[in-house]
This record gives structure tokens, sequence and C-alpha cells, in this order.
């Protein structure tokens, strides 16, 4: 399976890194369980210095991160291989440090807090889903 793509503008605690490199393994199995959401130019995904309440990983389009563009392109694998967006800001209980907004059409799957939460807390809780 192709690794996803970290999209990360702070220190990423052990912890932490731990905790991603776990969902990461696991995005195969969670993407069933993902909110699809569609954005359109211009629209908000989260702001700047505004708590995480989950994460997004990017199926299609483009979104705009601070001044960084970031890109899904239709010739990149399977939708693990996208990028996960929010998910380092989650998991080390920080703000968000840019405002993403979508640049075009863009279609994001939306993890929210309470399941990654209990996915790291309680052994086998996707089976339970």
């Amino acid at each position: 399976m192709k690794k996803s793509k970290k999209v990360c503008c702070m220190p990423v605690s052990e912890l932490a890194n731990a905790h991603y490199n776990r969902i990461e393994s696991a995005l195969q199995e969670l993407i069933p369980l993902g909110q699809a959401i569609h954005y359109t130019d211009g629209q908000v995904l989260f702001y700047k210095e505004h708590t995480p309440f989950g994460f997004f990983l990017l199926q299609a389009g483009s979104v705009a991160l601070g001044h960084q563009l970031v890109s899904r392109t239709a010739d990149e694998a399977a939708p693990s291989a996208g990028h996960l967006l929010g998910l380092v800001h989650l998991l080390n209980g920080a703000p968000y440090m840019a405002t993403c907004c979508a640049v075009g059409a863009v279609d994001v799957l939306f993890f929210p807090k309470i399941l990654i939460t209990r996915f790291l807390e309680e052994p086998g809780y996707l089976q339970t889903m």
C-alpha cells in the first residue's frame, strides 16, 4: 500500500507520530467510515487557529494551505495515497497553523475526532462497526 502524504507545518511528538502511523496503516478500514464532503472554489475546510474537530482525506482536487497548494490528481493510485489534512494537528491537540481553502472543486472524506479517539483507545473498535 502506498503511503499517504503527510501535510504538516509543525513539529510532531513521538506519540502523535506513532498514532499517525497507526491511523495511516488502518486507512483502508477507516475509509468506509469517512463522511464524503464536496467543496466548491473558495470554501473553507478549516480556519487558522481553530481547534481540529477531525481530519480530512483529500480525494480529488486541490486546496490552499496558507500559501501552499496541495493537490490530488487522477493518476494517483488508491484513496489511501491521498493527502491527510489536519491529522497531525488533531493528534497533537494543536490549533491549525493555516487556513485551508478549496481551489476549484474538491472532494474529501472527513473523519470526526470521536471516531479517531475511539479507534486509538479501544482495541478492535473497527471490528465493531
